[in-house]
């Protein structure tokens, strides 16, 4: 996808440590339960001729808003149009499509870099 892209991404704990070819840690990999969680792909980091079947993004993880009096975490959340400026002051971003959640907010302190097949 495209930077810009919001995706769901889902871990595939065995296939993360599949290169490590230990079975102990394959074993305990399939216990893992994954979760899904909503992000936005921001910026691409690896060649998009690269030959692997995976692109790598740099993301932010999204969530509803967590307005604990906390500034600094307050702060580091930018909303998503159509909610308004928070606490910290920080401009809505306005997604091209409606968003289909209400109340959620980019974290910026919450980057992280992903692959994605």
């Amino acid at each position: 996808p495209p930077p810009g892209t919001y995706a769901l991404l889902r871990v595939d704990p065995v296939a993360s440590i599949a290169h490590c070819a230990d079975p102990l840690a394959s074993e305990a990999a399939s216990r893992i339960v994954p979760k899904t969680y909503l992000a936005h792909l921001f910026k691409m980091t690896s060649s998009p001729r690269s030959k692997h079947p995976w692109r790598r993004y740099r993301a932010h993880i999204l969530g509803p808003n967590v307005d604990d009096g906390d500034y600094l975490r307050t702060a580091s959340q930018i909303p998503i149009h159509p909610n308004g400026p928070d606490d910290g002051g920080r401009a809505p971003v306005h997604p091209s499509k409606p968003f289909p959640f209400a109340d959620y907010y980019h974290y910026v302190a919450a980057e992280v870099e992903v692959r994605v097949r």
